[in-house]
């Protein structure tokens, strides 16, 4: 069942992180992981479980490096220069291969609206809630 209301998509959410992250705390413990150091596969699924937990305050981080940039006046490093020119020289290039001006549109829509819902509001619902053991209207 698709869920129809915003309570029950971030509820359908809420499960999905929690299932993932739990899921990936047992792939921790299995022996016989493939690779070694860290191109071990424990050592990836390590660091997607630890960037799962920091989403949160990596979105406030971005948020403080914004203001602090733009409103209090502070130089921008070159290095984050390339990295910001790289990002939207991709969606440029998007733009320009595929000759559609909506790609430009739709991917500034997920800047603002996308972000703060994927990196802030789920992963801290989520973490909030891990005790919510309940399933929802959406699997009936």
């Amino acid at each position: 069942i698709v869920p129809d209301t915003f309570k029950v998509l971030i509820s359908q959410r809420r499960r999905w992180i929690n299932s993932t992250f739990h899921n990936m705390w047992e792939l921790l413990k299995v022996r016989t992981l493939c690779g070694c150091c860290c191109l071990s596969m424990k050592a990836v699924v390590a660091i997607d479980m630890l960037s799962t937990m920091i989403l949160p305050a990596a979105m406030l981080y971005g948020l403080s490096f914004i203001y602090i940039v733009f409103v209090a006046g502070e130089p921008i490093s070159q290095l984050t220069l390339i990295l910001f020119g790289v990002i939207l020289g991709a969606q440029v290039l998007i733009l320009l291969v595929r000759s559609r001006i909506d790609h430009l549109f739709w991917f500034f829509i997920y800047l603002v609206l996308g972000l703060p819902v994927f990196f802030f509001i789920l992963p801290l619902y989520s973490m909030w809630n891990m005790d919510d053991l309940s399933w929802g209207t959406t699997r009936q």
